[in-house]
């Protein structure tokens, strides 16, 4: 498993959660399982999001197109 996914679906989770938690409480759902109902949503919210965002990142990084070149021809500047 890859840890720029994990670090992306715990962060990205965290802050969906966060917002979908102050949601429940500001229309009167307080109960644990409409905490818990949001928190399972949140990360199943998450997860496929930080998969393409750690797509595009490794994509980016892996391709050599991408890669700024350097404007330097002589090897001893």
């Amino acid at each position: 498993m890859d840890k720029l996914l994990i670090f992306l679906t715990l962060i990205s989770g965290t802050a969906i959660s966060g917002a979908l938690i102050a949601m429940c409480f500001a229309l009167g759902y307080t109960s644990f399982w409409a905490v818990l109902a949001s928190v399972v949503a949140a990360f199943s919210i998450a997860w496929p999001g930080a998969q393409l965002a750690a797509r595009a990142l490794r994509a980016g990084l892996d391709d050599p197109s991408a890669q700024r070149r350097s404007t330097r021809t002589d090897p001893t500047e």
